[in-house]
């Protein structure tokens, strides 16, 4: 109920499109600190970047140690999976195939693909429009073709991943006067720190940000310190949408546009909703901040 109440808000808060309904579980946990007088936050945004948290990092890591003929590492490292949040060797081989494609094939077979891939994820913007920004997949594939997982890192904390989720953080932060803070993306020498150590001290025995879960093994309780999944803000999105549904219908009739094909993700939208949700989402809040600067625009000529 607050979700739907709320959406537009949100929407108006963040000011640009996003790409989950996660930012919402922030912004509540950013109002319940408000609301229980916390004028000051500090958050761990950053330390995935840092540290090699996430999945993509171990693409780039373990390819590196095969392309260096560091086999044993690479053979200890599979053996250790199961510390991982790719869990399976069939994960860890999807994962390596995946680099070494990046790496090996021509730029421009890369670049082809990857359009191709992204568009069958966008059925909802119009063809003309989407064709016309096409040339923004260099950015992605910037990013991809790598075989050094620092290299990697550096882009994701400078560029990519880190940038955005400070965006969200501040947005939702400042909309309830909270200060959040986050010293794992601010403080210099940390940061230094951390991107002249071995790749080793990032990623050992299948443990993604191993040095960070070493320094707080006395601090927290191991099922905290060594959890293997990863999940950030998770939201029931796809129950809420089944409830959304009318009204989601009713503003994307209300607003057709130049950039989203409408009728496409009213006669699609549950087969969305079940196997494709972001491309779902994705429509429904471009629309939403479409809808909000129309109104904004017409609240200025008034």
């Amino acid at each position: 109920e607050s979700f739907i109440a709320e959406i537009e808000k949100l929407v108006y808060v963040q000011d640009e499109p996003f790409g989950s309904s996660s930012i919402y579980a922030q912004f509540k946990v950013m109002q319940a600190a408000s609301e229980n007088g916390l004028k000051v936050m500090l958050d761990g945004q950053g330390g995935d970047e840092l540290f090699w948290g996430y999945k993509l990092y171990y693409r780039f890591f373990l390819l590196s140690l095969a392309v260096q003929l560091e086999l044993i590492d690479l053979m200890r490292e599979i053996r250790h999976i199961s510390n991982s949040p790719l869990g399976t060797y069939r994960a860890v081989i999807g994962e390596m195939i995946k680099g070494l494609f990046s790496f090996l094939l021509p730029k421009k077979f890369i670049l082809k693909a990857f359009q191709i891939s992204k568009t069958a994820d966008l059925h909802f913007i119009k063809t003309d429009f989407l064709r016309s920004y096409a040339e923004r997949s260099e950015m992605h594939f910037e990013l991809m073709r790598h075989t050094n997982p620092a290299d990697f890192a550096y882009k994701m904390f400078t560029r990519f991943s880190l940038p955005q989720l400070l965006r969200y953080e501040d947005r939702n932060s400042m909309w309830f006067s909270v200060e959040a803070r986050t010293p794992l993306a601010d403080d210099i020498n940390l940061i230094n720190f951390a991107f002249n150590l071995p790749a080793v001290y990032k990623i050992h025995n299948g443990w993604s940000k191993f040095i960070l879960r070493e320094a707080m093994r006395s601090l927290l309780p191991a099922e905290v310190a060594f959890r293997k999944d990863k999940i950030g803000f998770a939201t029931p999105e796809k129950e809420w949408m089944k409830k959304l549904k009318p009204y989601i219908i009713e503003i994307i009739r209300d607003y057709p546009n130049d950039f989203i094909d409408t009728d496409y993700v009213i006669q699609n939208f549950d087969r969305l909703n079940q196997f494709n949700f972001f491309e779902l989402w994705k429509a429904i809040n471009t629309v939403l901040w479409i809808k909000m600067l129309g109104e904004l625009k017409r609240g200025q000529e008034l």
